[in-house]
């Protein structure tokens, strides 16, 4: 405490010295140079201030919370600084066109007393308004295009010459030296936009990196509107405007983002996975008192993992990199597993879930990962408001052409001067009540970006002392075609995913034969709403499936909680082709059949996927250069899996040219290269699995069996999902062992 004083005092005093001097010299205008002085005392008050401290109490200063402070304390004055020099200068700007319009009244008013005329009038208004231009902090200038349709300047102001290091003369006689400042790229944007702005006369804005003559780097703005002169020639009024320092500003809180996603990310993921180890009991029975605070350790690492993965989201909204996978799918699975995921809350707080779907078989076009996102947000929301022993009720009902799932709660509802702001960022009911919830505000606001993103929409109703109710609405789909061959109980059934009819019929009577029943999906969608109803011991697939790609609905159905585990056995008239074509996808495929089909083959394969003679014990290899990481997914594994690690790429692709592995888990930041250019090496039959701090897009997703976030994902959970995978890859290595056999 007496540290965290003294810092504050100093901070304050060489601030407010510093601060009064720069504003008696520098015309009240903030540089950067100022900020970074102000950033240094920041970040050095809290060390004087220990080491002061220290020595009064004869002790050493305790340098680990000066790891965090300093560099901390720097980077928030710099960028807050940032923010301030750019309003700062801003308003400088604003004071300097005031000046100007006084001057220009004052010109017009002595003009109008003077015998002189409308001629002194009009040269005193032009010498008013090129020192106007001519002061502006950027550059002005006028545009038409020649004869040939080149770009070329009228007029140019002379911040040209503070900005470039180039005459505005220089620049009227010859606009090609543009082109020699920027890429061809940025050059071929700025003509498209120039084009395009004169076939519809419409304003256009660019953005371009300029190298100058003397080596230096700076970003313009580039900002022009169309207008038609006196002589009937279109031209454009434009303005360039330095923004390196915004562009720098992004690169630095990219940075920062990139450092907090994998500094963070990666320790907590070795806190949270070796906490949830001892707590299950993997180290053995505890005592009730160390139970019990790590249980306490538990939850609140699980808070600051939410907490970070929820900045990073809010990071990603704002930057307008948060991509979606749309795809056609059935709702209720979805609250399903959503329920599921909040059981934990439940048994904290001591409150029900009551779930009623008062329509079945309902579907949307959503993203499923970010729909689970968006459910849980709100679940976890009216758990956390309602009272001991309450009920949170979820309904599934149509509105309109619209989906509606509602969310209500029988809490203290939310006051009425909070109620335009509930969807806004870090924004929290002031009530007493609420405080004692904790949260960091941005829930709501992550679940509207992510609904908006599916083309749905939120809103609330809510009365205090009643309770809220949260509505998500979603442009609703008619259900799928598809058939149910026989509907026997009891039996063992496959879900044949074939778009000929006529085939489908003969595969299905062909496993009829031997006991098995069977549903046939004509298409992708109507295979997911079966997969979402019926649990399946095997799938048949087709891998042109409707005119569309069966692998992508294999790698659909696999982040499916019905078939993540589910057999299947591809049937297609390319399947050698495809075979060699989807590398990292082909994990749970225990046969190829070509067609025709050998149907005695196709029979037997079920038979033996059924029966699971498994003889080898599988093998992981999990490429990771973090110590912790790696052991915590080592029991996590247990001892029943061969468990080979790499911390390198080099190192994997050694141990891959070596042996045979299952699966493989794959960190993407790694010291030699990134690790997705481990994938190359990677047989079709071994999966991959990301489990990585760093966030995976959809396109390397894609090629992989799952892709993780550390923090997101338990440790448990890549267990468990890895010992499903081992098992599922066994039957493809028997299934051709056998095969072969018969073929010989």
């Amino acid at each position: 405490m007496l540290e965290g004083i003294f810092t504050l005092c100093l901070v304050a005093v060489g601030s407010a010295v510093f601060w009064t001097n720069a504003q008696k010299h520098r015309e009240k205008r903030l540089f950067l140079k100022d900020i970074l002085v102000l950033a240094s005392i920041t970040a050095a008050s809290p060390v004087i201030a220990s080491l002061i401290v220290s020595a009064f109490a004869l002790e050493a200063p305790d340098f680990s919370v000066l790891k965090l402070s300093v560099p901390t304390n720097f980077a928030g004055t710099m960028l807050w600084g940032v923010v301030m020099a750019r309003d700062a200068e801003r308003r400088w700007v604003l004071a300097a066109f005031g000046k100007r319009e006084e001057q220009l009244r004052s010109v017009a008013n002595y003009v109008s007393d003077a015998p002189r005329g409308l001629d002194h009038l009009v040269h005193a208004l032009a010498t008013q308004l090129q020192a106007l231009a001519n002061n502006v902090p950027g550059i002005l200038f006028q545009l038409y295009l020649d004869e040939k349709a080149s770009p070329r300047f009228r007029y140019v102001s002379k911040g040209a010459n503070r900005l470039l290091g180039i005459s505005p003369e220089k620049l009227v006689e010859r606009a090609d030296i543009i082109s020699t400042l920027v890429s061809p790229e940025a050059l071929r944007k700025i003509l498209e936009s120039i084009r395009d702005s004169a076939a519809d006369f419409t304003p256009w804005t660019n953005e371009a990196e300029f190298v100058l003559h003397d080596g230096r780097s700076l970003w313009l703005r580039i900002a022009a509107e169309p207008r038609y002169d006196s002589d009937d020639r279109l031209v454009w009024d434009g303005s360039m405007f330095d923004i390196t320092q915004e562009k720098r500003n992004e690169q630095m809180k990219n940075e920062f983002i990139s450092t907090v996603n994998h500094e963070l990310r990666t320790p907590l993921t070795s806190i949270r996975g070796s906490l949830g180890l001892v707590a299950a009991g993997t180290a053995g029975e505890l005592p009730d008192k160390a139970a019990a605070l790590i249980k306490i350790a538990l939850s609140n690492s699980e808070r600051l993992v939410g907490l970070i993965n929820d900045i990073l989201d809010i990071e990603k909204i704002e930057a307008g990199r948060m991509t979606f996978d749309l795809e056609r799918q059935p709702i209720t699975p979805l609250i399903e597993q959503a329920i599921e995921a909040c059981k934990g809350y439940l048994v904290d707080y001591g409150v029900t879930i009551a779930f009623a779907d008062h329509e079945g078989g309902m579907e949307a076009t959503v993203d499923g990962r970010r729909m689970h996102q968006v459910l849980v947000n709100l679940m976890s929301n009216a758990i956390k408001f309602s009272p001991k022993t309450g009920t949170v009720e979820i309904r599934l009902e149509r509105k309109g052409d619209c989906i509606r799932i509602v969310v209500s709660d029988n809490g203290p509802g939310i006051d009425e001067t909070f109620r335009d702001r509930v969807f806004k960022k870090f924004e929290q009911a002031d009530a007493s009540d609420s405080r004692e919830k904790g949260g960091t505000g941005l829930g709501l606001s992550i679940v509207k970006a992510l609904v908006e993103g599916m083309n749905g929409d939120v809103s609330f109703e809510t009365e205090v002392g009643v309770g809220t109710s949260f509505y998500v609405d979603l442009p609703a789909i008619g259900s799928s075609d598809r058939q149910t061959i026989d509907a026997a109980p009891g039996r063992p059934r496959v879900l044949i995913c074939e778009d000929e009819m006529d085939i489908a019929q003969i595969i299905s009577l062909s496993l009829q034969e031997y006991g098995f029943a069977s549903d046939i999906a004509l298409n992708m969608e109507a295979a997911k709403a079966f997969l979402s109803e019926t649990d399946y011991d095997a799938m048949t697939l087709d891998v042109r499936l409707a005119g569309e790609s069966g692998i992508t609905l294999l790698n659909d159905v696999r982040r499916l909680k019905s078939g993540a585990n589910l057999p299947v056995i591809v049937i297609s008239v390319i399947a050698d082709e495809a075979r060699q074509q989807i590398n990292g996808s082909a994990i749970g495929i225990v046969d190829w059949l070509e067609k025709p089909i050998d149907l005695h083959r196709l029979k037997e394969t079920v038979k033996r996927m059924r029966e699971g003679n498994y003889q080898r014990k599988p093998s992981v290899l999990h490429v990771e250069d973090n110590e912790d990481v790696l052991d915590v997914v080592a029991a996590s594994l247990g001892d029943d899996l061969a468990f080979s690690c790499a911390r390198t790429v080099s190192e994997a692709r050694t141990k891959l040219s070596n042996a045979y592995f299952d699966v493989i888990i794959l960190d993407l930041d790694l010291p030699d290269e990134p690790g997705e250019s481990l994938l190359d090496c990677v047989p079709p039959e071994t999966a991959v699995i990301i489990f990585s701090a760093m966030d995976v897009d959809e396109k390397l997703a894609r090629k992989v069996q799952a892709a993780m976030t550390k923090t997101r994902t338990s440790e448990l959970s890549i267990a468990s999902m890895v010992r499903g995978l081992v098992a599922l890859n066994r039957n493809a290595i028997n299934a051709d062992q056998n095969a072969e056999g018969a073929h010989q």
